[in-house]
């Protein structure tokens, strides 16, 4: 699990192939998909898979954390 300081709390994350799972301070874990931390819609997500040029930087789980908590 890689870790992600905000506010002096710290947040894990783990990315699987289409999720990622992020464990909370308090230890409860939420697992929003690609197109909720993104964005992106899920075709514009499949191709820049095949085409490799989609990927989920620290920095956008950190703009997703920091938006919707």
């Amino acid at each position: 699990m890689r870790k992600i300081h905000i506010d002096g709390e710290i947040f894990e994350y783990k990315i699987g192939d289409s999720h990622v799972r992020i464990k909370l301070p308090n230890g409860k874990s939420i697992t929003p998909n690609f197109s909720e931390i993104t964005g992106w819609d899920w075709n514009s997500i499949e191709r820049g898979q095949w085409k490799r040029y989609f990927s989920i930087k620290p920095n956008v789980i950190k703009e997703y954390l920091i938006n919707n908590l």
